[in-house]
């Protein structure tokens, strides 16, 4: 095999943008860079294999790759150009360079000369006469990994205006950075694009089995689609809910949009939906069956919206278009090819890239070849068990790394092939025997942490990792306390190293743990035969109950956005807590207690629904609750369904913590609830009974001296004043 090139060389990327070809702009609507082709060879180039109608070549200096970027310019003025400083150490696919590469190119326009930092930095005390460097700034491109700070080549005889960069910072969208760069799927991608471009492609969803990629490739088509839709592309992982009425929840949660009136969640989704054009990706549908029909009634209420669906099965909806994502491309055991033609395999150009995060020096060779491709013939081509499996290279070299999983038979197929449950389909026990293997090889610390971190299905924080599964089953510290338990960053970290846990920032700057839905499955598997599944939970409902607790004063203060922010992020987990909360081996108070600290976060972020459902289901199973946490819990349940509309539910509720209240001698829950009647009478017109309660319920707050209190009161006198025509009364309000 011939040597990588050196890590000082620069990549270039041209190509023709297929939207200039198609609107005639080349002879025959040819979008062909092929005309570059001699020029990079008389510059010294080395042609790589790039997707059709673009090239991809490298040099060893870098004046030779400028000057040949430049004549390309100036040859082929249609053509984007792109140049990028990386290494391929173990074949074209195999080299996050690569991507890095193809979207500097694709954020360009036709004409540009676009540089990444590092090929700027090379080339900048070699720039010809009369050359110079624009600084474009930092910039989040369509790879998805870290952001790039691009440059542009400014030539006297090129031109120096474009439009702006077509790269991630100028849409609206969700999409969260990755660590590693998507390796393959090139046939994917162009007919997922496709798809969505096609006047009746509404509805793409990508069908695979577990393990095959299909969040990853949705991630990356949504960012190489960004620019078709005006009002962005937005994620919704749907892996951690378990009931389907809770999907709208979910999709309105990430768009932001608020449930309010009598309407149903899902007709406030349509109706927000109805005039815009947008992206809508929702991942891991397969279990949520019952919500299809959801699916197609937005399709129908907005004909701008396109949803990409991820799912092991078709949703079966008219006019949907399937696109099956297979197992990566797999070489033949029988002729394996040379060590240069085995990189460009999909399913071994992703075993070397994730080889070499680990190990960087990491390289296919004449003497390794033979060992990689049968691994990756071995675990079917499925992303998820190669990944498990590459990174153990740092520990074995790929001939040891085969013969651990052959097992001491040596039989041309896995032992853990059948370790799964028999039901399930090969490929799925290949991929739970990968999950298996890599398990086992952890220390039992790490086991242990793997199994705990089961009871975040909404990932989570190293404040929650180490307040829940720590060692010695502390209870909850502060949700604002700034000393962190780093006991755990060493199993934390081997998870990540394993592929078993990923870290995902956050915008306030810390980072997130999670774990891809099979893998949780295995986790949830350890964890129940662990014989710790209740004492975890329970920790778990713990420390969600005292995050509850102490955001909910907050949201009615000045850090409400940020409090916010941080309970959204936690939805899951909440969602897991109060489901186990009020399973038969739970506590029920607790989880009443917990659906009333969320209350107003319910209310305000639009969780209307969800929360009157929490509230009714844990009152219902807390008759005995001590009653100053009833009359709290039955006052919630009545304001969100007073904000639906609902009348006829909201009064019983509120009389009800009324009665708690005046028992209890709590002037200021009398006082809420009052005021809370008052709002009903006035809903209903009887403006008579309004005045009566909400003089009343201002008379006790006057006594209690509350000055915000007060001026809700006085604010509800003056609207009911306005509406009765009492103008100078209300204006006295």
């Amino acid at each position: 095999m011939p040597d990588p090139p050196a890590r000082s060389g620069l990549i270039l990327f041209a190509a023709i943008d297929p939207r200039v070809a198609d609107a005639g702009a080349l002879p025959g609507g040819a979008a062909s860079a092929a005309p570059l082709q001699p020029l990079i060879l008389a510059h010294g180039g080395t042609i790589l294999p790039a997707p059709e109608g673009s090239i991809c070549a490298t040099f060893r200096d870098g004046a030779a790759a400028l000057a040949a970027a430049l004549t390309a310019a100036r040859l082929l003025p249609l053509a984007g150009l792109a140049l990028h400083r990386g290494a391929l150490p173990g074949g074209a696919l195999a080299s996050p360079a690569l991507r890095r590469g193809a979207a500097v190119l694709a954020a360009g326009h036709p004409g540009q000369i676009l540089l990444t930092r590092a090929a700027a930095d090379l080339v900048r005390a070699q720039l010809p006469p009369g050359v110079g460097l624009r600084d474009l700034g930092e910039r989040r491109l369509a790879d998805l990994l870290e952001r790039e700070g691009l440059f542009q080549v400014l030539a006297p005889d090129l031109p120096a205006t474009f439009p702006p960069l077509r790269t991630l910072d100028l849409y609206p969208h969700n999409l969260s950075p990755q660590l590693s760069a998507l390796v393959g799927r090139e046939r994917e991608e162009v007919a997922a694009q496709q798809a969505l471009r096609a006047p009746g492609g509404r509805l793409l969803t990508l069908t695979g089995p577990a393990g095959a990629g299909k969040t990853r490739l949705a991630l990356q088509i949504a960012a190489a689609a960004l620019a078709d839709f005006p009002q962005g592309a937005w994620f919704v992982a749907l892996g951690p809910l378990q009931d389907p009425a809770l999907v709208p929840a979910a999709i309105a949660g990430t768009l932001e949009v608020k449930e309010s009136g009598g309407a149903a969640l899902a007709t406030t989704l349509g109706a927000y939906l109805r005039t815009r054009q947008l992206l809508l990706i929702l991942d891991n549908f397969e279990h949520l069956a019952g919500a299809i029909p959801l699916v197609g009634d937005l399709l129908a209420a907005a004909p701008g919206l396109r949803l990409l669906v991820t799912s092991r099965a078709p949703l079966h909806l008219a006019g949907e278009i399937t696109l099956p994502v297979p197992p990566l491309g797999l070489p033949d055991l029988a002729q394996v090819p040379d060590v240069a033609a085995l990189a460009q395999y999909e399913a071994v150009a992703l075993f070397l890239a994730r080889a070499a995060e680990v190990q960087p020096e990491f390289r296919l060779t004449a003497e390794n070849a033979s060992a990689v491709a049968e691994i990756c013939v071995r675990l079917d081509g499925l992303p998820l068990a190669i990944e498990l499996a590459a990174v153990r290279v740092r520990q074995l070299p790929p001939a040891a790394l085969l013969a651990r999983l052959l097992g001491s038979t040596g039989h041309a197929s896995l032992p853990f092939l059948t370790s799964g449950a028999p039901h399930l389909p090969a490929r799925q026990q290949t991929l739970r025997g990968a999950i298996s293997w890599s398990y086992q090889l952890l220390a039992p610390p790490a086991q242990h942490l793997f199994a705990a971190l089961a009871v975040f299905p909404g990932g989570c924080s190293l404040e929650a990792a180490s307040t829940v599964a720590g060692p010695e089953g502390r209870r909850p510290p502060t949700v604002d306390s700034a000393a962190l338990d780093v006991a755990l960053v060493p199993e934390l970290a081997a998870l990540c190293e394993s592929s078993l846990l990923r870290q995902e920032p956050t915008p306030d700057g810390t980072m997130r743990y999670r774990m891809l839905e099979t893998i949780q499955e295995y986790a949830a598997e350890q964890l129940d035969e662990s014989g710790q599944r209740a004492a975890l939970w329970a920790r778990q409902a713990a420390y969600y109950l005292a995050l509850a607790e102490t955001a909910a004063p907050e949201l009615a203060g000045p850090a409400q956005d940020t409090w916010l922010a941080r309970l959204a992020r936690e939805v899951d987990n909440f969602r897991a807590a109060l489901a186990w909360a009020l399973a038969p081996d739970g506590d029920a108070d607790r989880a009443l207690r917990l659906a009333a600290a969320l209350g107003r976060f319910w209310q305000v972020r639009g969780y209307l629904s969800e929360g009157r459902r929490w509230l009714a289901g844990t009152l219902a199973a807390a008759p005995a609750a001590p009653a100053p946490l009833r009359a709290r819990a039955l006052a919630l349940a009545g304001q969100l369904a007073t904000d639906q509309g609902d009348y006829a539910t909201a009064r019983p509720w509120i009389a009800e913590s009324l009665a708690l209240y005046r028992a209890l001698d709590d002037p200021a829950g009398i006082a809420d609830a009052l005021n809370r009647l008052g709002a009903l009478s006035y809903y209903h017109g009887d403006y008579r009974q309004a005045l009566a309660l909400y003089h009343e319920s201002l008379a006790l707050r006057r006594t209690l001296g509350d000055r915000d209190t007060i001026a809700i009161s006085l604010n509800n006198l003056g609207i009911l004043a306005n509406n009765q025509g009492d103008y100078p009364a209300a204006a006295a309000y």
